[in-house]
């Protein structure tokens, strides 16, 4: 029964996953600008 419980848990704190999605995005985002701009390719 420990194995859906974590899924549950998630569901019931959305926020908490939201900012970790958002955070993750943003920082690939970031990473993908500076590559871009540092070689031009």
């Amino acid at each position: 029964q420990d194995g859906p419980m974590p899924t549950i848990v998630e569901e019931t704190s959305p926020d908490a996953t939201v900012k970790q999605v958002v955070e993750e995005l943003s920082q690939q985002l970031l990473n993908q600008e500076q590559e871009t701009g540092q070689t031009s390719s």
